[in-house]
């Protein structure tokens, strides 16, 4: 089962065992810290766009003189960096910078590269021409989409500690074993850089990152991108805890738009336009006051369209459209006749949601209401028009508008999952979130040293006896436990 970023796990991750945390999302200046201290300076002119999941904001670079600089270091041993990367750069020599903590194989720190298109993940360890760690991984990521990137270490030498993860977190893309152990003890020769490396504030560009980064998220620990799913087992069924809803009526999505794109961060677009006086925006300016207060395309040739991008990812259940309002026969009839209602995360590739044919009729500022059915949220929204109802000039919308899906309300109560223990699959699939009640985890406790208790020994009994008490109500899940004696 592939498993994707979700960023309640990062939240717990970041509580955990979390350093620093660079979302981009100020509306402008500096780069903020929102888990440690740090502060990035940014040089050359990064900018702010539209975040990875269409929320907050990302930072890109032009791949000429912008990179951010802070004056953070990073312990050495176990570590987790993680990022989302939107590029069409690919890069020979040893790859740009996209996070490092070091100049290169003669310091200590971390540099995660882009080179011929491919992630590469590099631990050094202060031995000049020969990296500690060098995962690379095998697919490319440099198709103009945004990637989840997931780089751990465990610190020491243990077999396969490093670990590369491209978007699926359920099994890494490569990984690699560290010819040496490092400590969280000891700090990186340099501090946290992005989208560059460079030994100085003022020097020349090395290798700089030309495309999009956000969420860079940085750990002291190797941490679990998986979720903590749970069942309850009762009279030998396994149930899920299922909330109930409230109701929730269906609202119109109030947009009123005052140009393609004000106010931000909606966007309007469309295929063409007959001409200024009729641009994209005017079906989304929530008025239709006369023939002129409308979207019109350039001419009747197939296809169409009208798109805009909301504010955040919205799931519809009906929709719209308003025909112009105007007297003229020409006018009215150049309202949609056959088309398709679109959704898109990514303004990219769209889903078709709702299709209708021979849609004919229309009066003059009439508007026509069209359930849909789906279950996905969008953050874009696109009407194709193939044909109008027969007018020459244009195809023409008054005026688009989106509603949000009415929610029935339901009561919460247990549903059996399965009768026999679920599968991997099943946990994750159908399982509840119980973190932090509990926060379970992988973990190797230090040494617990023993009590000699040799006066237990009877009379004539020959021999050391050593005792020790593990909470059984603290540690329920030992998977495997050693005896050690030095005598």
């Amino acid at each position: 089962m592939t498993i994707l970023y979700d960023k309640s796990v990062a939240i717990r991750e970041m509580n955990r065992c979390g350093l620093h945390w660079f979302k981009f999302d100020e509306a402008s200046g500096n780069v903020t810290d929102s888990k440690g201290s740090a502060v990035g300076a940014l040089y050359g002119s990064p900018f702010r766009v539209t975040g990875w999941n269409g929320e907050g904001n990302a930072m890109s670079f032009d791949g000429v003189d912008d990179w951010i600089y802070t004056t953070q270091k990073v312990p050495l041993g176990k570590i987790s960096i993680r990022l989302k990367i939107k590029t069409t750069q690919f890069t020979l020599n040893g790859g740009t910078s996209l996070v490092c903590t070091c100049q290169g194989t003669g310091e200590f720190g971390f540099l995660i590269v882009l080179e011929e298109g491919k992630i590469v993940a590099y631990s050094t360890k202060g031995t000049s021409s020969i990296f500690n760690i060098a995962l690379k991984s095998t697919i490319t990521v440099n198709d103009d989409e945004w990637h989840d990137v997931l780089f751990t270490w465990t610190g020491d030498t243990s077999l396969d500690g490093a670990k590369l993860y491209i978007d699926d977190l359920n099994i890494p893309n490569i990984t690699g074993t560290a010819l040496v152990a490092q400590s969280n003890s000891t700090l990186s020769t340099g501090t946290i850089q992005m989208g560059d490396k460079r030994s100085s504030t003022t020097n020349s560009p090395f290798r700089p990152f030309k495309g999009q980064l956000d969420e860079v998220e940085i750990y002291n620990d190797v941490i679990d991108p998986h979720f903590n799913k749970s069942l309850i087992l009762h009279d030998g069924e396994y149930k899920n805890y299922v909330k109930g809803n409230p109701y929730i009526p269906s609202e119109k999505k109030n947009i009123v738009m005052t140009s393609n794109s004000t106010p931000a961060p909606y966007a309007v677009s469309s295929s063409s336009i007959y001409s200024a006086s009729y641009p994209a925006w005017y079906a989304f300016n929530g008025t239709t006051n006369g023939a002129g207060d409308c979207w019109a395309s350039s001419g009747i040739s197939s296809p169409q369209w009208l798109q805009i991008k909301l504010d955040y990812p919205l799931k519809i259940g009906s929709y719209s459209i308003t025909s112009r309002n105007s007297g003229s026969s020409e006018d009215i009839n150049q309202s949609p006749k056959d088309w398709i209602l679109q959704g898109s995360d990514n303004g990219t590739t769209f889903d078709n949601l709702h299709t209708i044919i021979n849609e004919v009729s229309w009066q003059a500022n009439e508007t026509r209401v069209f359930d849909v059915s789906t279950d996905k949220e969008y953050l874009y929204y696109r009407l194709y028009i193939t044909s109008n109802n027969g007018g020459t000039l244009a195809m023409a919308v008054g005026e688009l508008l989106l509603y949000s899906l009415e929610t029935k309300e339901t009561n919460p109560s247990w549903q059996t999952m399965s009768t026999s223990l679920p599968t991997p699959n099943q946990f994750l699939e159908q399982g509840m979130d119980l973190s932090p009640l509990l926060d379970r985890r992988v973990e190797t406790l230090e040494p617990i040293p023993m009590i000699e208790k040799n006066e237990i020994l009877g009379a004539n009994e020959i021999g050391k006896v050593f005792s020790k008490t593990i909470d059984l109500k603290k540690y329920f899940d030992i998977r495997i436990m050693k005896v050690k004696m030095n005598i």
